[in-house]
Parts: structure tokens; C-alpha cells; sequence
């Protein structure tokens, strides 16, 4: 018992878990205010019930005129969740540019395929350079044979 005490109290006061506790992922970047949502027939495959039901939600940010829609999912709630969030990724891309999370990542990634490409290019430079030189040895060997023979018939 006294060991899950002290687990708690440690995580608790742990600056990434006081972090988490106050800062979560559900910040949006608008006001409820400033959204028009609407609700829509759904479109594309999953046959007469994905046409029969208005599951599809579409936001719109007003001051921006930014869209969203979504329909991931058949429910209703969840779609209006997965709209939010898709729209507060476009508008912290659209108000912080470069700054922004998703443009963090991708920089993040594409940093992390440059390295793999370097590496490969330092890779194959140094198997040419070894084959090179196992080469002039492989060479040098034949020609000393080829010298070494030819001694051995003169004599």
C-alpha cells in the first residue's frame, strides 16, 4: 500500500504529469460561438443507411471561413468530436503558419528521412571505398603472381 502511495504522489507531482493534468489536447484555438454547424446526409460507400442518416457533420469557422467535414463515423457525437479536432488543426496551421504542431511533425519527419538518406549515402561511399581497395589488393596479388610465374619460366 505504501508503495502505490508513493507512485501517486510522485506522478502527481512530476511536472509532465502536472503538465497533462492542466494542459490537455482538447484546447481549441476557437469559441463555440464562432462555428455554424450542420448536419448532412452522408455520401460515398456504406449503402442506404449511410444515406438515410444526416451522421455527417460540417463545421464552419466564421471569422475565417474555414470548413470541415467529417464522417468517420456512423455516430453522430464522435463526428462532431473528429470535426473539432480537424478544425482546430487547420486553424492553429492557418494562425501559426511554420509553428504550428502538424507543421512541427512534418518538419520532424521529413529531418528524420534526410538522415536516413545520408546515412545511406555515407553507407554506400564506404562499401566503394572498401571494394576499391580490396580491388588494388586483389590486383596486386595477380600481378605479383603474374610476375612471380613469369620469373619462374624464364629461369
Amino acid at each position: 500500500m505504501l508503495r502505490i502511495y508513493n507512485w501517486l504522489t510522485r506522478c502527481s507531482l512530476s511536472p509532465y504529469h502536472f503538465a497533462l493534468r492542466f494542459y490537455s489536447k482538447n484546447q481549441w484555438l476557437f469559441n463555440e460561438c464562432d462555428l455554424s454547424e450542420m448536419y448532412v446526409l452522408g455520401s460515398g460507400p456504406g449503402g442506404q443507411s449511410i444515406n438515410t442518416t444526416a451522421n455527417c457533420v460540417v463545421l464552419k469557422h466564421i471569422p475565417t471561413g474555414i470548413m470541415v467535414k467529417c464522417q468517420d463515423s456512423r455516430e453522430l457525437e464522435r463526428n462532431r468530436e473528429l470535426a473539432r479536432q480537424r478544425l482546430n488543426d487547420k486553424l492553429d496551421v492557418h494562425f501559426n503558419g511554420e509553428n504550428s504542431r502538424i507543421q512541427q511533425l512534418r518538419h520532424r519527419e521529413k529531418s528524420k528521412e534526410h538522415q536516413l538518406y545520408l546515412r545511406s549515402k555515407r553507407r554506400l561511399a564506404a562499401k566503394q571505398a572498401f571494394k576499391s581497395t580490396v580491388g588494388l589488393k586483389k590486383n596486386s596479388l595477380l600481378i605479383q603472381n603474374d610476375v612471380n610465374i613469369g620469373l619462374k619460366d624464364d629461369t
